[in-house]
């Protein structure tokens, strides 16, 4: 649309990604899950590389997450009754999401798996810190119940 400035266009993004949050329960379930692995890896002090890696995996399984919301929406807007290739295309767009999902707990096992031998250090580092912590646990609190209480 010519005229538009781009400030409209990134609202209509952040209400596109607002609506897929409050509408999706998967996507709030990954958001719990990003929240996670970013407060671990905070703890955990990983590396600018591992925070990489985190963050685009992280990235990936949202931004499929979303698009697999846009695509359910406009088959169900095409075929509101069944038909087996609308249904097809719905699994299809489900398994992408799959697959960055898998991929990117590849990424936390590679990145976590060796600091779980030195539980002990964590702790240590989440009792200096209890405002942090505090932070962390309502954050979590917070998330969790959005993800298993919202109905919307």
């Amino acid at each position: 649309m010519k005229g538009r400035r781009i400030s409209d266009s990134f609202r209509d993004a952040l209400v596109g990604l607002l609506n897929a949050w409050r509408s999706q329960r998967n996507m709030r379930i990954h958001t719990l899950a990003a929240y996670t692995v970013l407060a671990a890896a905070w703890l955990f002090q990983v590396s600018l590389f591992e925070w990489l890696a985190l963050f685009l995996t992280i990235t990936l399984v949202l931004t499929m997450e979303v698009l697999n919301t846009a695509l359910e929406t406009v088959v169900d807007l095409a075929r509101p009754e069944y038909d087996p290739l609308a249904a097809r295309a719905k699994d299809i767009a489900a398994g992408a999401v799959l697959l960055a999902a898998v991929s990117s707990v590849a990424a936390g096992v590679m990145v976590f798996a060796p600091r779980l031998d030195q539980p002990g250090e964590v702790l240590l580092k989440i009792s200096a810190a209890p405002w942090a912590s505090l932070i962390l646990f309502l954050g979590f609190g917070v998330l969790l119940s959005t993800v298993f209480f919202y109905r919307g």
